[in-house]
């Protein structure tokens, strides 16, 4: 299973490949979602590579619970799906890293500060999944030309230190 700074370095490239590769996803704002999918492309990648022999599976706003809304409430409270997951697909995990990718002026970021430690811990609407080695959050600035990310990792225990990244 791959180390957290592994998961963190993979995910440095995979925001390094996407300023270098999807330019126009950012000078033109695109909706969080396609960036969301060109990281996970980049993800998927790098771990066929580094780690061929576990058949980790990168998903972007994956829903176990079926076709419920990512705004509809499961189990009486509010539906939340990551952006990306690194997992293993089943009731039993494992899950390995969550990833939640938001444009600077995004009103729900303080929420997603809260939520994505919780999530790690395991602390989910959908009860008895397993908790993630790993979360981070990617704040992509909006105003900045070149594009740069603020990007900060969870272990659940709190947010270490916010890396800012350039092209």
């Amino acid at each position: 299973m791959p180390h957290c700074n592994e998961l963190k370095a993979a995910l440095r490239s995979a925001v390094s490949l996407s300023f270098s590769s999807d330019r126009h996803l950012f000078t033109n704002r695109v909706h969080e979602a396609c960036v969301s999918h060109r990281l996970a492309v980049y993800l998927e990648n790098h771990l066929k590579l580094h780690w061929p022999n576990k058949q980790w599976n990168v998903d972007c706003e994956y829903n176990v619970e079926g076709e419920a809304r990512k705004d509809q409430p499961i189990r009486g409270r509010p539906g939340r799906r990551a952006d990306i997951i690194i997992h293993i697909r089943g009731p039993n995990g494992p899950n390995l890293f969550l990833i939640e990718v938001k444009w600077s002026d995004n009103r729900r970021i303080e929420e997603v500060k809260l939520r994505v430690p919780r999530w790690v811990r395991g602390e989910r609407p959908e009860s008895g999944k397993p908790p993630y080695k790993l979360g981070a959050l990617i704040i992509f600035e909006v105003e900045s030309n070149p594009p740069i990310a603020s990007v900060s990792f969870t272990t659940g225990n709190g947010w270490g230190e916010c890396e800012v990244l350039h092209p």
